[in-house]
């Protein structure tokens, strides 16, 4: 809602003020009234919105040249406009007067009530013009902060984020580097978690996250980083500490506070914490190896039993050194050219025709040879280099997707796997879309947004997308507005949850291949496999069967009304020139001969 202006009438003669008050009646503004100089100087300093000073200058004590320089002397009034209003003779000194004591206008008397209403309204409206300005200034600057503050706070717990910790990190470890010290990281990983949210869903995971956040924050010091790294996981950041024996209370402290019940609605909630914690300059060089030093510290503490915590252990591992030694090698492999893309198609169960590949990424070492992905994946993750990996599969896929398109007349819509990190990152579907203008460019082919989801699909596991944190349904719902189709992976393979269902969240299920290697003949099998594709196609989901290894596998999926298959009874892995050919003899109805690529 807009102020209303204020006006500071300053005369000693009340008639005068009662007359130029009842002038203003018709404005839409308030009077302030003022009869002697010390009296306006009281009121100017104390109200705020103060549009004008309407001043008579011959007054008691202190004249109206007098009140004007205070007034332009003081931070706080120095802007405000001031008139002169004045019975003083006519004369070009008392005027010069005015004006070098800070007026903007020296009216005499007996006053023109239109003129004085007309340079009234001057004034009034310069001051709405400029506070509206000033409002627009601020509303940015408060919609500047609100977006600063999102970017590195999480949404849920409001902790600082990822990103933030990781500022954070650098600048205690320079206080460190410069003052001496040390820094401790300590790696959070709730225990038990899980069976709450199958057992209550997510609304009592939410809960436990945001109340394990509260107690956290509130028993750290102001100067330390609580922030929620991702999942049930978080990160504590503790600044100017001596050694480790003096943070052993504090950590036993964490210990037993998370471990008190809660309550949720009818439900009382038992969790514990297991906690890892690493050392700075000890245990690593820079923020992703500190913090991989404490999370392998928790693993230490999960095995050690829960609820306790453990130290980063002296000296460094051989596993470890493997580690550093294999980040750094995938820091260059783009580079160096030693990452490609093998495919396998995707048929069409009652056509066989192919409508889509599944994108796999393959690393072959110049030294080590091939790298399995299961091998290179999690240290792509944890170091951090899986965003950079992440990027070049994306491109790489959907440019090999037009290209088919180009060259066969056929869109075959790749599918590519995202992890955890990279689903959890905020602003991921963003990058998606930063994509399409350099790879289409490339290709010479005109895709809009809207088209995107027949060439781009995004495969991620089930454990990611049953997961009931905000971010990562934020995502997803991110991926499908830009077109962008989401195929939920290893369906089957674990304990399923089925929530994301009725989130809409993704277009197709993935049947994981241990469901199918056992079928057709143990009905256990057959039974969940109808009961798995029954529930999707409610939800209007299609279903694809991964691992169709056999001539009958494939019959009794047909059969059952599976909507796609992929699997070696149709084609292993093959590289794209291979799956362009494939893709041309497949719509032919004709044979391709394979060649083993792996």
């Amino acid at each position: 809602m807009e102020q209303t202006p204020k006006i500071l009438l300053t005369d000693d003669i009340e008639l005068n003020r009662v007359a130029i008050r009842k002038l203003l009646h018709r404005h839409d503004v308030e009077v302030l009234e003022a009869s002697c100089g010390n009296e306006a100087l009281q009121i100017a300093l104390g109200e705020s919105n103060i549009a004008l000073v309407l001043l008579d200058v011959q007054m008691p004590e202190m004249d109206g040249y007098e009140v004007a320089s205070l007034l332009r002397q003081e931070k706080r009034t120095h802007h405000i406009p001031i008139i002169f209003l004045t019975a003083v003779a006519r004369d070009e000194q008392n005027e010069l007067k005015g004006y070098q004591s800070g007026g903007v206008d020296y009216i005499h008397k007996p006053i023109d009530s239109e003129i004085l209403l007309a340079k009234i309204n001057v004034f009034i409206k310069m001051w709405r013009i400029n506070s509206r300005l000033q409002q627009e200034v601020k509303n940015r600057r408060d919609a500047e902060q609100k977006i600063r503050h999102l970017a590195k706070h999480d949404m849920l717990t409001g902790l600082p984020n990822r990103s933030q910790l990781l500022d954070n990190l650098v600048q205690g470890k320079s206080r460190v580097d410069r003052y001496g010290g040390k820094l401790s990281v300590l790696f959070l990983d709730l225990d038990g978690f899980k069976p709450v949210n199958d057992i209550y869903g997510h609304e009592a995971g939410d809960y436990v996250l945001k109340e394990i956040a509260h107690r956290l924050k509130n028993m750290m010091r102001p100067t330390d980083t609580v922030a929620r790294f991702g999942g049930d996981e978080f990160v504590i950041l503790m600044t100017d500490v001596q050694d480790r024996d003096c943070i052993v209370p504090k950590l036993q402290s964490i210990i037993s506070a998370c471990a008190k019940p809660m309550q949720w609605l009818y439900h009382k909630l038992e969790l514990s914490m297991s906690l890892g914690v690493a050392m700075y300059p000890e245990d690593g060089e820079d923020a992703t190896s500190l913090i991989k030093a404490a999370d392998s510290a928790m693993y230490r503490a999960k095995e050690a039993g829960k609820n306790c915590f453990r130290f980063v252990v002296e000296g460094q591992t051989e596993s470890e050194k493997e580690y550093k030694s294999m980040a750094a090698c995938l820091e260059q492999a783009i580079d160096h050219q030693e990452l490609y893309l093998l495919y396998q198609p995707i048929h069409c169960t009652k056509s066989l025709d192919v409508v889509a590949a599944e994108a796999l990424l393959r690393w072959r070492h110049p030294e080590l040879g091939l790298i399995e992905p299961a091998t290179f994946v999690p240290v792509a993750e944890s170091s951090g280099v899986i965003d950079r990996i992440g990027d070049w599969v994306i491109g790489n896929a959907l440019s090999d997707s037009l290209q088919w398109w180009k060259e066969t007349q056929h869109k075959v819509k790749v599918m590519v796997n995202v992890t955890t990190a990279q689903i959890s990152e905020n602003g991921f579907s963003g990058n998606v879309n930063d994509f399409l203008s350099p790879v289409l460019a490339a290709i010479g082919k005109s895709v809009s947004l809207d088209e995107l989801n027949e060439f781009l699909g995004l495969e991620v596991k089930e454990k990611i997308i049953s997961r009931p944190f905000d971010s990562v349904k934020e995502q997803l719902e991110n991926l499908k507005d830009c077109g962008i189709g989401v195929s939920v992976d290893n369906v089957g393979a674990d304990v399923t949850a089925l929530n994301y269902l009725k989130n809409n969240l993704a277009s197709q299920l993935k049947i994981d291949r241990a469901l199918i290697k056992a079928l057709p003949g143990k009905q256990g099998q057959d039974k969940i496999v109808r009961a798995v594709m029954a529930i999707a196609h409610i939800f209007n989901m299609k279903v694809i069967a991964t691992g169709v290894e056999s001539k009958e596998q494939y019959e009794f999926l047909r059969d059952i009304g599976c909507d796609y298959v992929q699997g070696f009874y149709f084609s292993q892995a093959i590289t794209s020139d291979e799956l362009k050919m494939y893709i041309t003899a497949s719509y032919a109805h004709e044979t391709f001969e394979l060649i083993d690529q792996n």
